[in-house]
């Protein structure tokens, strides 16, 4: 991999992870982080799974395969719906996203060639042979998650998929002598233009940790004030039993090395942020 980018890792101890869609329900006009980050609750939020982004379509912002978050969805592409998996929170809330990455997959063959009719395919993952910003989620078998985000000055700095999980794998080994086995689900979520990973804390917006296709998720860029589009779903991380603002009564805010920022957002919360010039990138990129 070539460039200039920021790879980021937040890893969630004791949290609790839900689904969630538009607060209008059933109505296909997308979901923006801001419509939850006025809760209480602390939150981890992220995008989620894939969606029809076709500007011009009827069913714009309709979820790529089932959800719990609406009923009105996009049915699962015939060519890459085996690499399609669902994410399930912990009150039954659920998306489908993907590729499932705890098996390597070969892109070789017409459907992984990235050209103008695999691309007009809703939920297409023509994708993964092209280098592009990404984004993904692990869940330990110890119940941990871990959020992956690699975010670059352009797509074509980014990474294609093999390379991803490659790199996700490379740091469990490295940072925690982990390998696949150690994993009950590891899963690439919705990249690009749709990444947007925030910390809010009491209402406000705390720290926004990676944005896809702007500069300023790279460190030392310029500043950039767009929002984040919308998307068809997020996962939200809280220490709530659910989503109305609840908090359990374990929180606490700790550091760790290597530029960790953490704070009260589940039991325990780590932000690890690395610029492609550092040691361990370098380990992970290239070796």
């Amino acid at each position: 991999m070539r460039g200039d980018g920021k790879f980021d890792v937040i890893q969630i101890k004791g949290g609790h992870m839900y689904a969630a869609g538009s607060p209008e329900g059933n109505h296909v006009h997308g979901v923006h982080y801001t419509d939850y980050t006025t809760q209480p609750t602390n939150l981890l939020i992220t995008n989620g799974g894939f969606f029809n982004n076709h500007k011009a379509s009827p069913g714009r912002y309709a979820a790529v395969g089932e959800t719990s978050t609406t009923d009105l969805v996009w049915p699962l592409p015939d060519d890459y719906a085996e690499y399609y998996e669902e994410i399930k929170g912990e009150d039954d809330s659920f998306i489908q996203s993907g590729p499932g990455l705890m098996q390597p997959f070969s892109t070789s063959g017409k459907k992984w060639e990235y050209n103008a009719e695999t691309r007009k395919i809703v939920g297409s993952f023509s994708h993964a042979s092209q280098p592009n910003e990404r984004l993904a989620l692990a869940i330990t078998k110890t119940g941990d998650k871990f959020v992956f985000v690699y975010t670059a000055k352009s797509r074509g700095l980014g990474l294609n998929m093999k390379g991803w999980r490659h790199i996700i794998l490379k740091w469990f080994e490295v940072w925690y002598r982990m390998d696949i086995g150690d994993l009950e689900q590891l899963v690439n979520l919705d990249g690009g233009e749709s990444i947007n990973v925030v910390w809010k804390a009491n209402g406000e917006l705390v720290k926004r940790i990676a944005q896809g296709l702007i500069e300023d998720s790279l460190p030392g860029s310029r500043k950039h004030d767009a929002e984040p589009i919308k998307v068809a779903n997020l996962l939200l991380f809280s220490t709530s039993k659910g989503n109305d603002g609840e908090e359990s009564d374990s929180e606490s805010a700790s550091e760790s090395e290597d530029k960790t920022v953490a704070g009260p957002v589940a039991d325990a919360l780590y932000i690890r942020e690395f610029g492609v010039n550092s040691e361990l990138v370098s380990v992970l990129l290239f070796s």
